[in-house]
């Protein structure tokens, strides 16, 4: 199959037009070159991933979607139990809150704006990612939730604390400063639930 592709493609038909038959769909798929130049240039648009990326936690969080849910999962190690219905309308001004917020860090384009963003970040994502992560490990059972902490808020995490610490030249000290302070609520809460069984809030 493979060489039949690379004959069709090398063909004088194949090389017509613009030199590919692919071309007329190829040519809308961003190259890695690209992508790597538009991240360069206008790297504030990443930030605008941090509700979708929200949205796809909560949904891996959302019971009988990807997972049993997180509210069965919780009240099955916690003896004050969490109400049952409701939980995707709990999230909706969360998510209204982080799109509002990251739509002001990436049209001001300031350091203050990213202060805030960062204390969002810290208590809904890295704080809430080290929970999932720790919570699977001790209990070693699956945190509805794990999945995307790991494979999307950690990441997109280091990614906005680096452009942080390069683009707006902003300390160590102040970064961890404010990631502690604004994740302490739910690394007291993640300690309460995984070590406790039992819960703040």
């Amino acid at each position: 199959m493979f060489a039949l592709f690379i004959s069709i493609t090398q063909s004088p038909a194949a090389t017509r037009s613009n030199g590919s038959i692919l071309s007329p769909w190829y040519k809308l798929i961003p190259s890695l070159p690209t992508l790597r130049q538009l991240l360069k240039t206008h790297p504030e648009r990443l930030l605008l991933l941090a509700p979708l990326i929200f949205a796809a936690h909560v949904l891996e969080e959302a019971p009988g979607i990807v997972s049993p849910g997180y509210v069965p999962w919780f009240n099955s190690i916690v003896a004050r139990p969490l109400p049952q219905t409701g939980f995707l309308r709990d999230n909706i001004q969360p998510f209204a809150i982080i799109a509002l917020i990251s739509l002001l860090a990436a049209v001001v384009k300031r350091r203050w704006a990213m202060y805030i963003m960062l204390a969002w970040l810290s208590f809904y994502m890295f704080a809430n990612a080290i929970f999932h992560v720790v919570a699977t490990l001790v209990i070693w059972r699956y945190a509805p939730g794990a999945v995307t902490a790991v494979v999307l808020y950690l990441p997109y995490f280091w990614w906005f604390v680096s452009d942080l610490r390069t683009r707006f030249r902003a300390g160590p000290d102040i970064i961890l400063l404010i990631t502690a302070l604004a994740g302490l609520p739910m690394f007291l809460q993640g300690y309460m639930i995984v070590f406790k069984h039992s819960r703040f809030y």
